[in-house]
């Protein structure tokens, strides 16, 4: 598999990108949903200078960022879980630039700007959005509701 790769990272990266994410969804999904979701994948990305244009494009930039920092933040509580974190958590640690200094908080205002919503509200929409998943993060803790 590394072999096929090889080739791929000496293209631009929107090209580049799109093949591999075209070889990692090909068998499950196909045409136009295919393509929805690589538009989307690329469009999240500023460089590309792709449009978000689309509610998908908007919500997949939106949650992309914020969900690192939620991550981040959920791992240095001492339950380790989503569920019982709150926005109000991750709006505490936002403001020590030094936590989780590699997320691009700029990013995560334009994004929650741009899909339409306030940015705290949409940190608590992605909280209880991740708790869902929160077995497969393993972020569930010693605290599931």
């Amino acid at each position: 598999m590394i072999n096929q790769y090889r080739y791929i990272v000496t293209l631009p990266y929107q090209l580049a990108h799109a093949l591999i994410l075209h070889h990692c969804f090909r068998s499950k999904l196909r045409g136009n949903a295919l393509f929805l979701i690589i538009a989307a994948v690329l469009s999240h990305a500023d460089h590309t200078g792709l449009p978000r244009d689309t509610l998908l494009k908007k919500a997949l930039f939106a949650c992309d960022e914020i969900t690192g920092l939620i991550t981040a933040v959920a791992l240095v509580r001492p339950s380790r879980s989503l569920f019982d974190l709150e926005a109000s958590s991750v709006r505490k640690k936002w403001k020590d630039k030094a936590f989780a200094a590699g997320t691009d908080r700029l990013m995560m205002e334009t994004g929650a700007r741009e899909f339409g919503v306030e940015l705290w509200e949409h940190v608590t929409n992605v909280i209880i959005a991740m708790r869902g998943i929160a077995v497969d993060l393993d972020l569930v803790g010693s605290n599931p509701e």
